[in-house]
């Protein structure tokens, strides 16, 4: 069982979408969940991360939609779909060393 979840609050982020996943799918520890929320985007964002995990990933993962309320709303309805311990948030257009995941395991 995971013990972090990691929340991607998403907003027309079609340019970004797939290097996030793939920062994820970098992590050299895949023990995590995350929580996709897709904040009312008129792009193509939705198409794009559905069709890239498609392309398989070792993490669980869940994908949800909501109007555009703002970044803090997408982050609540991520946290309230959490089913972990520990929530880290990660927006598209960060990247994360290959051990994050790793070095948070070994503090918690």
């Amino acid at each position: 069982m995971s013990l972090i979840s990691i929340i991607v609050p998403m907003h027309n982020e079609q340019e970004n979408i797939k290097s996030c996943i793939e920062t994820l799918k970098n992590q050299k520890n895949q023990n995590f969940d995350v929580v996709f929320v897709d904040d009312g985007s008129t792009d193509h964002t939705l198409r794009v991360i559905k069709d890239h995990l498609a392309l398989g990933v070792s993490f669980n993962y869940k994908v949800f939609e909501q109007e555009n309320k703002g970044a803090a709303q997408a982050r609540r309805l991520g946290i309230e779909n959490a089913s972990t311990e520990f929530i880290l948030f990660l927006d598209c257009d960060d990247s994360l060393s290959e051990n994050m995941i790793s070095e948070v395991y070994k503090t918690s």
